[in-house]
């Protein structure tokens, strides 16, 4: 990949979340950028295993275990960085995660651990963060958010979906409050990502779609469908409103 525009040599990066998927090919760009890149996951081989890649490719990391949800994880890794490499300048909240249901039918205790994995990891990091940044006088916070917080996906996630809602609320609060100390803070919003979380998805989605797990292009098929039909449908509200 090239990234000769994109130039982050000196800057120290965290990314939670950093073991498998989205969070892994985040922390392997940083890294290839030039950044030194802090990596977090709650799996030691998979963390591991992503600074290793980074560090064989030339970069600089280090790997720790810990757990997003946690509040003293989250103040050991971010002093941990700190004791190791001084400063902060990007953070990258990348940890989540989705569970079927919809809000009649959810436990609980299920919506209380989306609400923790999705929302308060964010948050937790975040005010670990912001102060050392507040000090340094600039940072980058970016927040992994989903398309699920701002449309329905197609199944019943109302975890999920709320708590990626507020993820992109907390992001737009936090970016205006901290713009006046030179930080920035963004949300990414992906989809669907064809990755090893796959045979996941596929079951998760087979229950709600008749689909046997494992049909990936079926799945695709599915999602795209019914996102059509919500777009034709908001562009035919829009246009009655003109």
């Amino acid at each position: 990949m090239a990234l000769e525009q994109f130039n982050l040599e000196g800057q120290v990066a965290i990314v939670t979340g950093a073991g498998k998927g989205v969070g892994q090919g985040i922390a392997r760009v940083l890294a290839e950028a030039g950044a030194t890149v802090v990596g977090t996951a709650r799996t030691e081989s998979d963390i591991r295993g992503t600074i290793a890649g980074i560090e064989d490719a030339g970069g600089r990391g280090l790997a720790l275990v810990a757990d997003a949800m946690s509040r003293p994880d989250s103040e050991r890794v971010v002093s941990t960085a700190m004791k190791s490499f001084g400063r902060i300048d990007i953070l990258v909240n990348n940890v989540g995660g989705s569970a079927p249901g919809g809000a009649a039918e959810m436990p609980e205790d299920t919506f209380d651990k989306q609400i923790d994995y999705n929302l308060k990891s964010v948050f937790l990091a975040c005010r670990h963060v912001i102060p050392i940044m507040i000090e340094q006088r600039g940072g980058a916070i970016v927040n992994t958010a989903s398309t699920s917080g701002t449309l329905y996906s197609g199944s019943p996630q109302i975890g999920y979906a709320s708590s990626k809602a507020a993820v992109i609320s907390l992001t737009q609060s936090a970016g205006l409050d901290l713009i006046k100390h030179r930080i920035n803070v963004n949300a990414i919003a992906p989809g669907v990502v064809d990755n090893e979380h796959w045979d996941h998805v596929d079951a998760m989605f087979a229950k709600y779609e008749n689909l046997k797990p494992g049909e990936k292009k079926r799945v695709k098929a599915a999602l795209a469908r019914k996102r059509n039909r919500k777009k034709r449908s908001r562009d035919s509200a829009m246009d009655q409103t003109r």
